[in-house]
């Protein structure tokens, strides 16, 4: 097995013990979204696609138990960069275990760490295939725990901050299973 095998196996055991369900799909997806919006990218974003939210399965911590309020943005984007450097640490020591090179775990930590904002063309494309897969994988998971007004919002956050048009095009041919959720999308990305 080669390494990229290896962490791919370790990062996909360590994610199935997560508290939000979707979460293992999710980290699949969002890989998968990220080869499809840079067929080559390299081992370390493929690596950041893949544990971006490993810290939730570690910590035990779900988006839905931390924040009450996903409409008071300061205290949203305080959370999500908590997140984001959680996870950027556990992915580091994971690397460490396996023996990357420091560059390749730099890079690793660079992007994970901006994965929920992006600043740079492969941040922004983790940040892109993130939000993507939110709609692709997640929205009736989240609709089904937190209810219409908070699955709003999180619409609302997870559509306005991809970066560019595109990815909202990409975003609005999705299809949903739920008429509900499938409502609260074209509510939500229409304001």
């Amino acid at each position: 097995m080669n390494k990229f095998e290896e962490i791919k196996k370790e990062l996909a055991k360590i994610i199935s013990k997560s508290p939000i369900e979707e979460d293992p799909t999710h980290s699949i997806n969002t890989w998968e979204w990220v080869l499809k919006l840079k067929p080559d990218a390299d081992e370390a974003l493929q690596i950041a696609a893949l544990a971006h939210d490993i810290d939730r399965a570690i910590t035990g911590n779900s988006e839905s138990s931390g924040i009450k309020d996903i409409s008071n943005k300061t205290v949203y984007k305080k959370y999500k960069l908590e997140h984001s450097i959680r996870s950027a640490s556990f992915t580091e020591a994971i690397m460490k275990k396996l023996n990357y090179d420091a560059g390749t775990i730099n890079r690793v930590k660079h992007l994970i760490e901006k994965h929920e904002f992006g600043g740079d063309p492969e941040s922004d494309i983790l940040m892109n295939a993130d939000s993507i897969s939110y709609f692709d994988n997640n929205v009736s998971f989240y609709f089904k725990k937190n209810g219409p007004k908070k699955t709003k919002d999180k619409v609302r956050f997870m559509f306005q901050r991809t970066s560019n048009p595109e990815i909202k095009k990409i975003i609005l041919r999705l299809k949903h299973k739920s008429p509900e959720v499938d409502k609260i999308f074209k509510e939500a990305t229409s304001e």
